[in-house]
């Protein structure tokens, strides 16, 4: 893999690959769009939980060594897609890649994150977005059960162009 090894990590096969992200952010300090999580030279892509993703069977309790392979700035996605649960159970995904900020969308302070506010003329509202709305991924980064909204804020925020 490409990139220098920052840390390892034990994490628990009950985590989410996002909660070991926030872990090693926590730890190491590196934003979670930097993270290239690795096990063995296997890059983990999915968003679901740790043993899921490593193919640990029969809920065995075991810990699990992840390496972090930090990603530079130049080959982080310049992508940015919102993917919406909404209010009638149906989906929507946006992509908002290259759009400059601010993109005119309110999220909610306290969990689950939802659209509160989408501002006239924004590119918010141009894309249909509406209050009510649900947020469940940024990228593919699932942030659904996520209680620290401003963490999905600062996700956001790091994607947009002025802040690269």
């Amino acid at each position: 893999m490409d990139g220098d090894v920052k840390c390892s990590i034990d994490a628990e096969p009950t985590w989410t690959l996002l909660e070991l992200k926030k872990a090693i952010r926590a730890a190491e300090g590196t934003p979670e769009m930097y993270q290239k999580l690795v096990r063995g030279t296997t890059e983990l892509v999915s968003n679901s939980l740790l043993s899921e993703a490593l193919g640990v069977r029969d809920n065995v309790a075991t810990e699990v060594s992840i390496t972090l392979v930090k990603v530079a700035t130049k080959q982080v996605s310049d992508v940015l897609v919102l993917k919406f649960l909404l209010p009638d159970g149906s989906k929507r995904t946006i992509d908002v890649t290259g759009v400059e900020p601010p993109l005119g969308i309110d999220l909610s302070k306290a969990p689950p994150t939802r659209t509160v506010g989408v501002a006239v003329g924004s590119h918010a509202e141009r894309f249909g977005v509406q209050t009510g709305w649900n947020l469940e991924y940024v990228n593919e980064d699932f942030v659904g059960s996520e209680v620290n909204t401003k963490s999905i804020f600062e996700m956001i925020k790091a994607q947009l162009p002025a802040a690269r």
